[in-house]
Order: structure tokens, then C-alpha cells, then sequence
């Protein structure tokens, strides 16, 4: 009786995830995003105005940003000033919290509550002397896009569950990336170590990647560099695997799958037991994959 009981409700689940998935992919109903508020102290903090902008002008050294739902957007503008807008909300519990605390401007979306609905958009607005010169950027996002734009930063730290994030023009020393199911893509930017952890998100990358580390359950990694990595570590169970390096690489490819197809393309090597020796063989490229593609060819 209670194995019937069982495949009832799980059937049932199944059910009201159809129809979900079907009213947001197919009739593309927007559905109030409903999450629980994060609770902290925020008596050191002070709350946006009505007016959903604020200026700072305390010296800024870092970033640390919390936002659930709707967006985020961090970018330069020509201005002298730190410059916060969000969707303008009518009741202070709903508005945004910030603080500036050892160089660092922290940034609340709101006190919290046992359960909020909807989502709001948030803009950080950067002058030059603090855009091209932060030493981290922390960004803590449930389900809310983010966008960075023309940044330069030592170190990127991204933990978000299904929120999709987009960098343009970015120069980071280091990305730490944590999320579920969410895109992360890189464009035109320079990054010296990327480090990618999630379960089904994939990551798309260009401009100037000099090492990659990629753990995936299903992702998917694409990865166009104008430099030669040191290093490229990728795990992954049924994801595929794109690479495109420059043609004078020098690399040893150790790669392990018991299906999928391998195509590399424009390389002179050796092969030789699950691996390729392009070179002298210096930079060490391993990939590990149960039943994804691997793809790696030279750029023009």
C-alpha cells in the first residue's frame, strides 16, 4: 500500500512540473517567483530611499552583492560617484540595503521576510578609478540574471542557483564559479584561472583564457582562447567538451571516456593509450568524460 501511495504522488509531482515547464516554455507565462528571504542583521546598514537611487562616495575596493530574483547589472559609467538604482519599491522592507565596511560596499536586496514575491532589478553603477581596479566582486544570486560590463577584477565569485551570468570586456585574475543549472558566458574577456563547478549550467568562454577548470555532471564547455592555456582540467559525465586553442600550443591531452566522439582537428601529435602529445607537451590538458563529445581544433 505504501509503494502505491508512493507512485501516486510522484506521479502527481510529475504532473504539476509538466504543467509548469509547459506554461513557461510554451504559453510563456510569467509565473511571481516566490523565495525565502534571507534574514541578517541590518542595523549597521542603510535602507534605499523612495526614490530607488542612491549615490556613494566612500572609497571602494570590493563588491559584495546578494540579490535573489529579477537582475543584476555592474558596469562603468563616466561619473565620480558609486551610483545603486533599483526597482523602485513603495515600503522600506522592501528596498535594498547597503554598507560600506573595510573598502567593501555590501549590498542586500532587502532585510528579508518569510516569504517574498516577485523580483526587482538592481544596477551598480561604477566610476573608472573603481571599475578597472577592484580586488573581488562577490555575487550571491538565486535566480537573478547578472551582467557585468568593461570590469577589471582580481577575483569573481559567483554562487547562483539557475541565474544565467554574462561577462563583456572583463579582465579577472581569478572566477570562481558555483552554480546549478544556470549559463555562464564569458565574452571577449581575459581571464588567467577559471574554475567552473555545476550541474547541468555550461560555460561559454572567449578572448584570453590561460587556464580552465570545469566539473559538470551534464554542462556543456565551449571555449574559444588567442592564448594557450597552462592548463585545462574537465570532468564531466554526458557533457560535450569545445575547444579552440591557438595552432602553436604545446600540450600533452590525456582523455578518458567510454563514449562519445573525439575530433581533433589541425594539431601535429602523437597518439598513444588516451593520449596526445602535440609539441614538447609542456601544458597538460585532461579530460574526463563518460559519454560526451571532445572537440579540440586549431584557431585561425
Amino acid at each position: 500500500m505504501k509503494s502505491a501511495w508512493k507512485i501516486i504522488l510522484c506521479s502527481l509531482a510529475a504532473v504539476v512540473l509538466i504543467v509548469v515547464l509547459l506554461l513557461l516554455l510554451v504559453f510563456k507565462v510569467r509565473i511571481p517567483v516566490l523565495h525565502f528571504g534571507d534574514k541578517f542583521d541590518d542595523s549597521a546598514y542603510t535602507v534605499m530611499d523612495a526614490s530607488g537611487e542612491v549615490s556613494i562616495v566612500d572609497s571602494i575596493r570590493a563588491l559584495d552583492i546578494s540579490w535573489s530574483s529579477g537582475s543584476i547589472h555592474v558596469t562603468v559609467y563616466d561619473g565620480n560617484e558609486i551610483i545603486l538604482r533599483e526597482t523602485v519599491q513603495a515600503k522600506d522592507s522592501d528596498r535594498l540595503r547597503y554598507q560600506v565596511e573595510n573598502g567593501t560596499l555590501c549590498i542586500r536586496e532587502r532585510n528579508g521576510s518569510l516569504l517574498n514575491i516577485g523580483s526587482k532589478s538592481l544596477e551598480v553603477l561604477l566610476p573608472p578609478k573603481v571599475a578597472k581596479d577592484l580586488s573581488s566582486l562577490e555575487i550571491d544570486a538565486a535566480s537573478a540574471t547578472t551582467t557585468l560590463e568593461d570590469l577589471v577584477v582580481r577575483k569573481l565569485e559567483i554562487d547562483t542557483a539557475s541565474g544565467d551570468v554574462t561577462a563583456t570586456n572583463c579582465v579577472f585574475e581569478n572566477v570562481d564559479y558555483d552554480g546549478a543549472s544556470s549559463k555562464c558566458r564569458m565574452e571577449n574577456c581575459t581571464i588567467a584561472d577559471f574554475e567552473m563547478d555545476t550541474a547541468s549550467g555550461n560555460a561559454i568562454l572567449s578572448g584570453s583564457i590561460s587556464k580552465i577548470s570545469f566539473d559538470a555532471a551534464s554542462g556543456n564547455l565551449t571555449a574559444v582562447t588567442d592564448v594557450a592555456p597552462t592548463g585545462i582540467d574537465v570532468d564531466t559525465a554526458s557533457g560535450d567538451v569545445d575547444l579552440t586553442i591557438p595552432a602553436d600550443a604545446e600540450f600533452t591531452l590525456e582523455y578518458d571516456k567510454l563514449s562519445g566522439n573525439t575530433n581533433i582537428s589541425d594539431f601535429v601529435g602523437s597518439f598513444s593509450d588516451g593520449k596526445f602529445v602535440c609539441g614538447n607537451g609542456s601544458a597538460k590538458y585532461e579530460i574526463d568524460t563518460a559519454s560526451g563529445d571532445l572537440t579540440l581544433r586549431a584557431g585561425k
